[in-house]
């Protein structure tokens, strides 16, 4: 048995590096890449973390010490071992596994890296247990190595941390949110990821939701500009297409103080609130650009997420990073179609209507459908101010979880399962229509119903299968084609009679300037009034491709490299689709080979 002294400084080496990597460096790594994407400090976090880390260590290290010398060295080497283990795991065998965002993850395509991190680990741990005597002469050495290493790795990301997670800006006064002008508004409301075909199968099922909108034009044949909704909040806003040349922020301060939308409306006497579910760092916006920006989740209680969403805050970023650190085979355990674990358990107190087996997206769907009813509830024409409300919901946002009756469900990754979530986004539509008519100034409100990008799922045109699996194995085109196939419905003022369907070929990119258009208001934006197509015109339009990924370059991101096409007919055709062989990345043009579509 080692000296007392050596045995114990051992023991909290050993004990620091495995508890260290799980609950300190782990998440504080994953949270300074990812701050965008939580909404609370890690200062409010870090108690959770610091007290499971706390009690952890002194339980480790309390028992190592106490454990016998005819096992003590075994345990040690054991113990090393899988802190050996979990850092490999997290830093070098870091694979991608798409967006964890509810889309269905392709696990059967990562089947060698399972083969290949059961053979290390168990390799590894087999080895520390017989040659336990070597390594215990070196377990403190080592540890102490692995810990220098993360304390450096994590230092290094502090300045990339922005301080501001789920940037937001609180709304003093939470009236005139909910306030329209008696004789002139503006709205566009996102149903994020709602793919166009979903929205026409639908309509031609049910004559229900055609009548909920009555006086608007569905533009069948949309492209959007992206596939992921980060660049197309400022290309909606803003007309302009964002290309990696400079980061993000930088591109969004130059388009938003420029000739945007908002800045325009807002000079021109607008009431301009931007307001979206979370992420508002899309946005930049000062006093000369809206009035307010604000967090949905905000507006509907942010005491809610004060008492009890920092819980489920923490309890999701444990869930990643046991992802991250974990081998192949318990990933897919811990990720449990998207529900998580430790989120899972903590957010049955925070959505009190849905069932106990919940996820962690689940409360997004909430302050969605809260803040909507609200919404509906008190919204009067009392603005002295025309307004425009830019409104961003998370729903239909994969996976399927809302039902028709905007009640939390379980439902299946199929396209009946999309579309019954995507009949609840179009009920809540119709709760703020139904408000506008309400109110009486529902003719005098032009009014844009859209989705960001599709689903990603094949496009059908033609009669649906009942039971047809929305993630059958398709083609990269089919993919991107959903993903670049939004919904788009546009209301005009004074506009009545039944849903018009038009296939003029049209973009997001040409939201705003249809805005400036009718308004009749002057600004150097790019795009056309959709209003101004007609079906038989010939229009090539833009689609930047890429994944969900960004490129930091010290404090700075960039997108993933983005590959241009052209679309010069219907979008759900394959001849419309033209690569122009060029991707933008964040260190210039890169121009790719020429291949088949």
């Amino acid at each position: 048995m080692p000296p007392t002294r050596d045995k114990s400084v051992t023991s909290l080496c050993v004990s620091f590096l495995l508890v260290s990597t799980l609950f300190l460096f782990g998440p504080l790594n994953l949270y300074l890449t990812n701050i965008a994407e939580f909404r609370a400090t890690f200062s409010q976090l870090c108690p959770f973390f610091v007290a499971a880390w706390a009690i952890s260590f002194i339980l480790l290290t309390s028992l190592l010490l106490t454990l016998k010398s005819s096992i003590y060295e075994k345990a040690i080497s054991l113990c090393f071992a899988v802190g050996l283990l979990l850092w490999i795991q997290g830093n070098i065998l870091v694979r991608r596994y798409g967006l964890l965002d509810g889309r269905e993850i392709d696990w059967d395509a990562q089947a060698v890296s399972g083969v290949i991190d059961v053979t290390l680990w168990i390799t590894v741990i087999i080895a520390a247990f017989f040659a336990s005597s070597l390594c215990a002469r070196i377990v403190r050495q080592a540890s102490l190595a692995l810990i220098l290493i993360q304390l450096i790795s994590v230092a290094l990301l502090i300045p990339q941390g922005r301080g501001k997670p789920g940037s937001h800006n609180p709304v003093a006064n939470e009236e005139p949110i909910f306030n329209f002008s008696n004789e002139h508004n503006v709205i566009i409301l996102v149903l994020d990821s709602l793919q166009s075909d979903y929205f026409r199968e639908i309509i031609n099922e049910n004559s229900y939701y055609k009548d909920i909108f009555k006086g608007f034009t569905y533009y069948r044949n949309t492209v959007g500009g992206y596939p992921f909704t980060h660049a197309v909040v400022s290309l909606m806003l803003t007309g302009r297409y964002y290309e990696n040349t400079v980061p993000y922020d930088e591109f969004a301060k130059e388009v938003f103080s420029s000739d945007s939308l908002p800045k325009i409306l807002k000079k021109a006497g607008y009431q301009v609130d931007l307001l979206k579910n979370e992420d508002l760092a899309l946005f930049y916006v000062d006093e000369t650009i809206a009035s307010h920006l604000g967090s949905l989740r905000h507006l509907i209680g942010e005491r809610i997420f004060r008492e009890e969403g920092v819980i489920v805050e923490a309890g999701f970023l444990f869930d990643v990073t046991l992802f991250r650190y974990l081998p192949h085979t318990l990933k897919r355990k811990v990720y449990n179609n998207q529900k998580w674990f430790f989120a899972t358990l903590c957010f049955e107190k925070f959505i009190q209507e849905s069932p106990a087996n919940q996820y962690v997206d689940a409360w997004r769907y909430r302050v969605d459908i809260e803040f909507i009813r609200k919404m509906a509830q008190i919204a009067k024409p009392d603005s002295d101010r025309p307004t425009f409300k830019y409104i961003h919901l998370w729903i239909p946002h994969p996976p399927p979880r809302v039902n028709e009756h905007l009640k939390y469900e379980e439902l299946e990754r199929s396209r009946d399962g999309y579309k019954r979530q995507t009949r609840g986004a179009l009920n809540l539509a119709n709760m703020l229509l139904e408000a506008l008519r309400r109110m009486g100034v529902y003719d005098k409100t032009m009014v844009f119903v859209l989705a960001d990008h599709g689903y990603g799922q094949r496009i059908e045109m033609g009669e649906h299968t009942p039971g047809k699996d929305a993630n059958l194995k398709i083609s990269p085109l089919d993919k991107m084609k959903g993903a670049a196939y939004p919904l788009l419905l546009v209301k005009p003022f004074r506009a009545t009679g039944e849903l018009r369907v038009s296939d003029a070929p049209v973009s997001l990119s040409d939201v705003a300037k249809t805005v400036l258009s009718e308004l009749k208001l002057d600004g150097e934006i790019p795009g056309a009034s959709i209003f101004s197509m007609r079906d038989s015109d010939s229009r090539s339009r833009r689609f930047l491709f890429h994944n969900n990924e960004r490129v930091y370059i010290g404090k700075d991101y960039y997108l993933a490299p983005m590959e241009e096409y052209i679309v010069s007919g219907p979008v759900w055709q394959d001849e419309s689709w033209h690569p122009t062989n060029r991707a933008f990345a964040h260190d210039g043009v890169k121009y790719l080979p020429p291949r088949d579509r």
